[in-house]
Formats: C-alpha cells, sequence, structure tokens
C-alpha cells in the first residue's frame, strides 16, 4: 500500500471514530457521538398531533419576565397551512409587532371590557357611555365568547347584518363598527395584533336624516305664537344664533354682554342616561365663539331674565341659582326631553309639523345666513363648525342658489355703475 493510501484510509478511520460508526456504517459501542445540529433560535418547529392530526407550530419569541421561554403556538390542518402561520409569526417578531400575546389569547369580551376601562379618562362622559352601551348591547352578546385571535371581518360583517335586520338603526350600527375599531386600532397600535380586522370591513351607510327648514314666515309665526310662554326667549335665540341646543341650555347669564350686543359660547349642558345633566366644555375649539346680538334677541333676553326674577324672589333661598340663562323654575338645569315636549306643544298651536325639531331652528338659521349672502367661512364660525368644508358639506343645497343670487347682485351693482 503506497504512503498516499494508507494516509487516506487514516483518514477516513478518524472520520468513522468521530461519528462512531465502524468500517461497515454501524454504530461503535462505547465511542462519543456526534450530536445532531441544534436548530436555530427563530427558526421553529412543527409536529403532528398522532390522533387529531392537527398540525402545531412553536416558536420561541423571546423571554418572559420571569425569565421563561416566551413560546407561541400555531395550528392548520395542514403542514402547509401550518408552515404559512409560523412564518407569518417569524415576521411579526422580527417586525416587532407580536406583542405579549395575552391580549390575542383574550377572549373579545375580556378585551373590550379592558380596553373600556382604559377610555373611561380619556373621552367625554357621553362618548364612554356610547362606548360601553354598544360594547355590553351588542358586541359581548353576540364575540364575546370569541379568542380575540379567531376575530376575523365577516364575523363583523354578520353582526352588522343581522342588526340591521333585527332594526337597529344604521347610524346605532356605525357606532358599534367605530367602538370595536377603536377598540382593535388601539391593540394594533401597542402592538398586540397583528391587524385591525375592523379596517376592512364597511358599515352600513348612514341614513341622512332630512332636515325641516322653517320658511321665513314659518319662522316668524312660530316665534309670535311662543310670546309669552316660558321658553319664549329660547327659541328666539335658537333662530337668532343658530346655536346647538346643548349650547344654549348650557349658556349663563354672564356670558351675556349687555353693551357689547354678545353671547360667549363656552359650554354645553350634557347628560349620560341615569345620570343628572352635566355643563361640559365644547368638543372643538371652534364650538368656543362670542355672537352678536340682534336686538330682537336683546329684547327676548331681557324679557326672559325679568321672569326668571320672579321666580327668584318667589322661592328665595330653595332658587338653586347656576346661573343659567334657561333653567326650570327652581333654577335647575333643563332636561332635554322637555325642552323637546315644550316645542311639540309650540309645533301644535302654529299647525306645524310635529316632526319639525329644535335642531331644525339651527338649520333654518344656517340655511337664512347663505341664501342672504353670507359667505361658508363666516357661516362656519357662526355655526361653530370645525371648517368651512364641514358647513359646505351639510348645506350644499343651499349654495346654488345662493350663488345665483350673488351673481343676480353682482350684475345689479355694474348696472348701477354704468347708469351713474
Amino acid at each position: 500500500m503506497t504512503w498516499k493510501a494508507v494516509a487516506a484510509e487514516g483518514t477516513a478511520v478518524q472520520r468513522r471514530v468521530e461519528d462512531g460508526t465502524s468500517r461497515a456504517g454501524s454504530r461503535v459501542e462505547g465511542v462519543p457521538q456526534r450530536r445532531a445540529r441544534k436548530r436555530a433560535d427563530g427558526e421553529g418547529t412543527i409536529s403532528q398531533h398522532p390522533t387529531s392530526g392537527m398540525w402545531r407550530g412553536r416558536l420561541m419569541v423571546g423571554r418572559k419576565p420571569d425569565g421563561r421561554p416566551d413560546v407561541r403556538e400555531v395550528y392548520a390542518k395542514s403542514q402547509a397551512g401550518c408552515r404559512r402561520k409560523l412564518d407569518e409569526m417569524k415576521r411579526r417578531v422580527a417586525g416587532g409587532i407580536l406583542g405579549e400575546g395575552k391580549v390575542e389569547r383574550d377572549s373579545v369580551g375580556v378585551f373590550l371590557s379592558g380596553w373600556l376601562k382604559g377610555k373611561r379618562a380619556t373621552v367625554e362622559e357621553t362618548t364612554w357611555a356610547r362606548y360601553e352601551q354598544s360594547i355590553r348591547l351588542h358586541l359581548v352578546p353576540a364575540l364575546g365568547a370569541m379568542k380575540l385571535a379567531a376575530l376575523r371581518p365577516d364575523d363583523l360583517r354578520r353582526l352588522y347584518a343581522a342588526k340591521l335586520q333585527a332594526g337597529l338603526s344604521p347610524r346605532s350600527v356605525r357606532y358599534v363598527h367605530l367602538t370595536i375599531s377603536q377598540a382593535l386600532k388601539q391593540a394594533l397600535l401597542d402592538g398586540d395584533l397583528p391587524r385591525n380586522v375592523a379596517a376592512s370591513v364597511k358599515p352600513p351607510k348612514e341614513e341622512r336624516r332630512e332636515m325641516r327648514v322653517l320658511a321665513p314666515e314659518e319662522t316668524m309665526r312660530l316665534l309670535r305664537a311662543a310670546a309669552g310662554d316660558r321658553l319664549a326667549g329660547l327659541w328666539t335665540l335658537a333662530v337668532y344664533t343658530g346655536c346647538r341646543e346643548g349650547e344654549l341650555l348650557g349658556l349663563k347669564w354672564q356670558d351675556v354682554n349687555w353693551v357689547a350686543a354678545t353671547v360667549t359660547v363656552q359650554r354645553n349642558l350634557t347628560r349620560v342616561k341615569g345620570k343628572a345633566p352635566t355643563l361640559r366644555d365644547p368638543k372643538t375649539h371652534a364650538g368656543l365663539r362670542t355672537l352678536p346680538l340682534s336686538a330682537t334677541a336683546l329684547a327676548a333676553l331681557r324679557a326672559h331674565r325679568a321672569e326668571q326674577n320672579v321666580d327668584r324672589l318667589a322661592l328665595g333661598e330653595d332658587y338653586a341659582d347656576h346661573g343659567l340663562i334657561f333653567a326650570t323654575h327652581t333654577g335647575t338645569p333643563l332636561l332635554a326631553r322637555n325642552v323637546i315636549r315644550a316645542f311639540k306643544a309650540l309645533l301644535a298651536r302654529v299647525g306645524l309639523p310635529r316632526s319639525v325639531r329644535v335642531h331644525d331652528l339651527r338649520h333654518t338659521t344656517a340655511t337664512m345666513l347663505i341664501a342672504s349672502g353670507t359667505d361658508i367661512a363666516t357661516t362656519a364660525r357662526i355655526l361653530g363648525h370645525a371648517t368651512p368644508q364641514v358647513t359646505a358639506t351639510v348645506y350644499a343645497h343651499v349654495l346654488p342658489r345662493a350663488t345665483a343670487q350673488a351673481t343676480e347682485r353682482l350684475e345689479e351693482a355694474f348696472r348701477s355703475v354704468a347708469r351713474g
């Protein structure tokens, strides 16, 4: 045997010894075996359950606060499906959006309960109450027992369809959608969910209520019929300022500047079901505004103040003086339902449809402002809209007529110059 062959045979023997096998390839007893290659961290494993046949993927994504391995699992009916889910989990880990994992393992009901508690200090009480109502009456009964990780867009679509069929208004269904969407959006931002399944679901179109704009002669007939009523000043101010009902009921005497003939809107009277009315700041900066008062509005306020002083003197210390312009005969805040009841009675006396709402007085004011030539930006400031675009959208039906009138005034102006 040549030296070259001897060297080759020695190398082969050395390899078999390291592998723990004989020349024939069998294991050599007493020889340390080479360990199989260790699976790299983050690679994951896939195995099949011997009984159910389901495939399970497991991936260590890090360590928990107590030092134990944080192992996540996915399941699928096929090996390929399990691999896809495991790969998706790897991408989420790499992108830093896997989160703590607890939220995904929660039920929808537990998740929404926790989210609702966290929202209490961050939104208006009325907004929180709407969230709570949507969760308690609609989301939890239908989806509460489902695991959050299993929630799919179709689950929401079926829920919305069922609610509409049961008679819930599109507006209410839209608020249910808003609630679940806001909750899932927060979980997504926190990194607890890979996506917001509500983002791909379209809520039903909101049925825009037809506004009933009173004609000028109808408006004047209503105000004349209200003369002498306890709330005559309220209806007059509603027509001449275009304020919202909550803004009017939240006005205080200190907001009136009798010399400058202005009133400053700086709070709303809001009410949550089962609770006493509450005075709150406007939701937007645009809602805080100072409005000029016409001679008619000022006269109505003076007459109203005189009547209120009679109540104050009659009750003495029993008068609960909150400084409100429009209050009960004892000084306490007015309830919206009592205001509506009084307005419906006034409509009946005038012969106007009961379908007219208090809010339609605001629409009447806005329509008359635009139709009389007031520009959209000024109208928006008077109404307290966040932007002129909001005003233009809500009152788009008035703009063509107002534009035509503006064109006629422009032509008349040029004709006057030509005649002169």
